[in-house]
């Protein structure tokens, strides 16, 4: 048995490679960390056989991590992964040990390749055309502009919804509760959710909705300007509860 450990800060992320990896686990131990401190327990205690790792992460981040393993576990193999590509980030990695960098967005069966090939795990053909680290409304430009015909299947945290493409239009979604124009808003507010894309050759969905993707992407961005209104008028609320209280005392 084979083990992998993953650090990053964003839960989320953790649960999509669990998830994802899933099908190797009579091969594969997936052992995730949130910050740096439970990361070194977890290897100080554990023989791990690779390590992925972000690298902004909060009080000791990744490189104090990657140093640490370096200097302890030098024939541990690193993966980064990160948004940041800059020269400097680049050149400090290197100064630590030789280190593979996967740039956030990458498709995540692009690691599961080099995972297979290093442990001699077996082809899985369902995690082809899945892709990890892109913003939706970036991803959907995509495939605007390549004017392809596809579903695009999204996981955030505990949901999933869907996109109906055809030629690059957008003609119906699905979210939970939510259908059509509402359900690509809500989800265009996910973030970065795990997205797989289904190619098809002809057009699986009938035109449910006619939005332009500009006016789409304005909605989205409304309501994300309203629920960062909401959140802090409740946030200013319980700070004046809080100090009424205390001046009451």
């Amino acid at each position: 048995m084979r083990r992998l450990l993953i650090v990053d800060d964003d839960l989320s992320v953790l649960e999509i490679f669990k998830d994802t990896l899933e099908p190797y686990s009579e091969n594969l131990e997936v052992l995730t960390a949130s910050n740096v401190d439970e990361a070194i327990r977890i290897i100080s205690h554990k023989k791990v056989d690779m390590v992925l790792t972000d690298l902004k992460m909060p009080v000791m981040d990744g490189f104090d991590f990657l140093s640490y393993v370096n200097r302890f576990f030098p024939k541990t193999p690193l993966f980064v992964m990160s948004g940041y590509d800059n020269p400097e980030y680049i050149m400090k990695l290197k100064e630590i040990s030789p280190i593979m960098f996967l740039k956030k967005p990458f498709k995540i069966n692009k690691f599961i390749n080099y995972l297979r090939a290093r442990f001699k795990l077996p082809v899985n053909k369902s995690l082809q055309n899945k892709v990890w680290g892109l913003s939706l409304s970036s991803f959907m430009e995509v495939i605007r502009l390549e004017e392809k015909t596809c579903t695009i299947k999204a996981e955030f945290k505990s949901e999933t919804g869907y996109l109906y493409f055809n030629k690059g239009d957008l003609v119906a979604a699905e979210a939970g509760p939510f259908k059509n124009v509402d359900a690509a808003v809500y989800m265009l507010n996910w973030g970065k959710p795990f997205l797989e894309i289904q190619i098809h050759k002809v057009q699986k969905k009938t035109r449910e909705m006619d939005v332009p993707f500009e006016k789409l992407m304005i909605q989205a961005e409304q309501v994300k300007s309203q629920v960062k209104r909401i959140k802090e008028q409740k946030e200013d609320a319980e700070k004046l509860n809080f100090n009424n209280a205390v001046n009451a005392a």
